[in-house]
């Protein structure tokens, strides 16, 4: 009963992060704070070093980060056997069917699990971003807006992403239907802040094109 109770509290709490961060950045973006501040970056000179590479190295690390997030959250919820492997061409965690994989908070905690990591990943970017100097302190901007392009569609409400699937174990686990049209509103604000925000950097870039 007790670790029941416990994967209901983190569940709650890994819900609640996910509102905090996407209704703090969709703030930020309207009243234009420095989280959602935007860099002039020479796209050009960009393409022409050796970030491209380096960031290609990361998104490779990120996926595979991201899988693992799922991995160690099955862990935890007592899932057994759960391996990491290829599907198509990206990694993917698959679990043999089981009991524990029957629970509604265990099935919620493993789906939330890589989208939140995807979270604390553009969160790390943007005290980075915060704390540089103004040089690199531009491109990692680029790279925080960038981090969240590649974490908002599991993020959201599409069909098989992960929060898709996790809330709908979480309807399952707590009975209640307000805390899913509540993440899918939170969320569809937020997609449209990261596009925009994805948009701006764009075009606010194009001056710097060399």
């Amino acid at each position: 009963m007790t670790a029941m109770r416990l994967r209901l509290h983190a569940a709650w709490l890994v819900l609640a992060l996910l509102c905090a961060w996407q209704i703090t950045l969709s703030l930020a973006f309207f009243l234009q704070l420095p989280l959602a501040g935007l860099p002039r970056i020479a796209l050009g000179a960009l393409a022409r070093s050796a970030l491209p590479v380096v960031a290609l190295g990361g998104l490779l690390a990120w996926i595979a980060v991201h899988e693992l997030a799922h991995a160690g959250a099955a862990h935890w919820c007592g899932v057994r056997d759960g391996r990491i492997r290829w599907s198509s061409l990206l990694p993917a965690f698959h679990a043999p069917a089981q009991a524990s994989l029957e629970r509604s908070d265990t099935r919620f905690l493993i789906h939330s699990a890589g989208p939140l990591l995807d979270m604390l990943c553009s969160l790390c970017l943007a005290i980075a971003a915060s704390l540089a100097p103004p040089a690199p302190a531009a491109t990692l901007q680029g790279l925080f807006v960038v981090s969240l392009l590649i974490g908002l569609p599991n993020c959201c409400m599409l069909t098989r992403a992960d929060m898709e699937q996790g809330i709908r174990q979480f309807r399952l686990l707590c009975g209640w239907r307000w805390p899913a049209a509540l993440y899918a509103a939170v969320s569809l604000v937020y997609a449209g802040v990261v596009l925009l925000m994805a948009a701006k950097l764009l075009l606010h870039s194009r001056p710097g094109i060399v």
